[in-house]
């Protein structure tokens, strides 16, 4: 036998060798999911951030495409299923060489995306996804895991409540408890596999904006049914010493000392005031019009494509279902000592519900102070112009305390 042929036959000897006893590179794979009417751009920040950290281990980050654009406006399932869709297309191109195999799981949603995350989470734990694949990590960045609706106590949430509720298609409705699923409590029934699937990540984590997040208060993010304080300006607020944005803990005292807007969130706000009325009208058309499509949109797909996945065993709440959440959980739930707490007495019935059901869960709440005009976005360094020192130290955070 010649030694070219000799060392082909060794080698493939090794390989069958190798493959034969199981021996594979485990990988963990680390899923982003953006928000409502966002893009993979949006989490690009915290991509880099991981890659930077995870170059040289077994990780693959997906940055998901499928619920870009118009696409977010189709509601929390149809969302959630195309979600699940591409992490299982991922997957199949991982281990299609055959030398790798997924075996730790890590979800990451912002805004929107964390509810999508949620539904998908039920959808792949239904597969068995979760059978060979050990869930980490499920974390959200400014998530409103209660909604949107806010307390009608003025005509400006109450006009709040009606516009986005009817502007923005399904996930609009949605959001704002108008569709007949209630797919908010859904999601968040213990009997549920959406629940009883989150409840076996090992962690899960909620950061909140503390003020200046205009779209998710940081009750809805945080999964409360209080308020830290009526005026958080006024209130001594204790800093993390290595992240710079995050809150160890509130104490409202009057005459503390407070930290004063940057004169660039000035600026900002002074430009974005001046902008609105010329843009307000153009927004409006825009939602309006991708609205309308996606109603069209999303009722041929639940016509079709997804009609088994939203059968009424499947997405209908039980009846009760907040009184088991507590029968087999002990919430250790991490919190901040020394708030202020403000009850929310106006909540619906439909957003306690779910408070109660998430809290039987253990959950690390993370809160967050941004001095910038638009907190919500600048929580994950959503784009340039968002990007500051506060929302680079939320990121920051995630990446140090991710143990993979």
């Amino acid at each position: 036998m010649d030694a070219t042929r000799l060392i082909h036959t060794r080698t493939s000897l090794v390989l069958f060798i190798l493959f034969s006893s199981g021996t594979m590179d485990e990988v963990t794979l680390i899923v982003l999911q953006h928000g409502f009417m966002g893009n993979t751009g949006h989490m690009a920040h915290i991509e880099r951030e991981l890659t930077n950290v995870t170059s040289d281990q077994s990780v693959s980050i997906l940055n998901v495409q499928a619920n870009e654009g118009k696409y977010s406006y189709d509601g929390i399932d149809i969302c959630g299923e195309r979600l699940a869709l591409a992490i299982q297309d991922h997957i199949q191109e991982i281990e299609l060489e055959g030398s790798k195999k997924v075996k730790r799981f890590v979800m990451i949603g912002y805004s929107l995306g964390g509810l999508m995350a949620r539904y998908a989470i039920g959808i792949l734990g239904e597969a068995g996804f979760f059978d060979t694949v050990e869930p980490l990590y499920y974390i959200t960045f400014a998530t409103p895991h209660m909604g949107i609706r806010r307390e009608a106590t003025s005509k400006s949430n109450r006009f709040y409540n009606y516009l986005f509720g009817h502007m923005l298609s399904r996930s609009g409705e949605q959001l704002l408890f108008r569709d007949e699923q209630k797919i908010l409590n859904v999601i968040s029934d213990p009997n549920k596999p959406f629940y009883q699937y989150l409840s076996k990540f090992k962690v899960r984590r909620a950061y909140g904006n503390l003020i200046n997040d205009r779209t998710v208060p940081y009750w809805t993010a945080a999964m409360e049914t209080v308020d830290y304080t009526d005026d958080p300006e006024n209130s001594e607020l204790m800093f993390d010493q290595d992240y710079e944005s995050i809150v160890s803990s509130v104490d409202d005292q009057k005459s503390a000392k407070k930290r004063t807007r940057s004169s660039v969130g000035l600026v900002r706000i002074i430009f974005m005031a001046t902008l609105s009325p010329l843009a307000l009208p153009i927004a409006i058309a825009y939602v309006g019009t991708t609205s309308a499509l996606s109603q069209a949109r999303s009722k041929r797909l639940l016509e079709t494509k997804y009609t088994k996945s939203h059968s009424d065993s499947f997405t209908t709440t039980t009846a009760s279902s907040s009184s088991t959440s507590s029968d087999n959980n002990t919430s250790s739930t991490t919190r901040l000592s020394g708030a202020s707490w403000r009850p929310m007495d106006l909540l619906l019935p439909e957003q306690i519900e779910i408070q109660s059901n998430l809290e039987a869960l253990d959950w690390e709440r993370v809160m967050v102070y941004i001095d910038g005009v638009n907190a919500h976005g600048s929580i994950v360094c959503r784009q340039g112009w968002l990007t500051n020192d506060g929302g680079r130290a939320v990121v920051q955070h995630l990446v140090d305390t991710l143990v993979i």
